[in-house]
C-alpha cells in the first residue's frame, strides 16, 4: 500500500479529509496515491498532519515506487 493511503487509513481519513488538512483537492491525493511524487511544499504539508519527518516520508515514498 502507498505509504500516503498507508498513514490516511492508519487515520481513518477520506482522501477529502487529507485534502482539506493540506488543503489540495482530492484529486491531488488521488494522484499522489497513485505514485505522483507531491512537490516539496506538500510533502512538508503531508509529513506535519502525519506527524512524521519529511525525509522519512520521502524516503517511504521513493522506495515504494522503485518496488
Amino acid at each position: 500500500m502507498h505509504p500516503i493511503k498507508r498513514e490516511r487509513f492508519r487515520r481513518g481519513w477520506s482522501q477529502t479529509d487529507l485534502a482539506a488538512r493540506i488543503p489540495v483537492s482530492r484529486f491531488a491525493v488521488l494522484r499522489w496515491e497513485h505514485g505522483k511524487f507531491p512537490r516539496p511544499k506538500y510533502l512538508t504539508k503531508l509529513a506535519h498532519v502525519f506527524n512524521m519527518p519529511v525525509q522519512r516520508l520521502a524516503d517511504e515514498i521513493l522506495n515504494f515506487s522503485e518496488n
